[in-house]
């Protein structure tokens, strides 16, 4: 258990070790004096910037070492895989909140059930350059071919409905059932 030493500015922990609680006041064990006693406290950028520092690394380690965080770091890595693979666009933040939801929600529990809810979140929609990649992408192209024999721009005529049916077909649909509309149209 934590206790306070009595001019309560540093912590003592079972293991020995002694933290400050107050910036720039000179810390007592060996640990400390490699840093010096000032090193948040001029820190570039200044304390709140070396305080800013500090809990990022304290945060990473947690995300890096805790099993908490290495499942979160799993989920998101098989989250981003499935992404790719199938094309769709996900964002940094976006990836972090599905990770977080599957792992809080015991979605992760076997593969089948984190797949249904990375089939079920992922979004699909053209690059900056108006291209869809991994088997989106293979699923657009086969659309143009179907379109383009049919005298249609597949962009023009369907645009609006490009997106869902990529995450159709993504989630298992046949791309028989675009086709035929594309077909249709023609």
């Amino acid at each position: 258990m934590n206790q306070a030493s009595p001019d309560s500015r540093e912590l003592i922990f079972p293991s020995g070790e002694k933290y400050c609680t107050t910036i720039g006041t000179p810390y007592p064990t060996a640990k400390h004096k490699d840093y010096g006693p000032k090193n948040i406290a001029e820190a570039p950028g200044g304390a709140l910037n070396g305080l800013r520092v500090r809990i990022h690394d304290k945060i990473a380690r947690i995300n890096n070492t805790t099993s908490y965080g290495l499942a979160l770091n799993g989920i998101k890595a098989r989250i981003k895989n499935a992404a790719d693979r199938a094309g769709a666009i996900i964002d940094e933040t976006t990836l972090a909140q599905y990770a977080q939801e599957a792992y809080d929600t015991n979605q992760d529990s076997d593969a089948y059930t984190l797949q249904g809810f990375i089939d079920n979140k992922l979004t699909f929609g053209a690059d900056k350059e108006g291209f869809y990649k991994g088997e989106a992408g293979k699923a657009i192209s086969e659309l143009q071919k179907v379109a383009r024999a049919n005298g249609l721009d597949l962009n023009k005529a369907f645009g609006s409905s490009l997106a869902g049916w990529v995450q159709a077909i993504n989630k298992g649909e046949d791309i028989e059932t675009p086709n035929a509309v594309v077909g249709k149209h023609g």
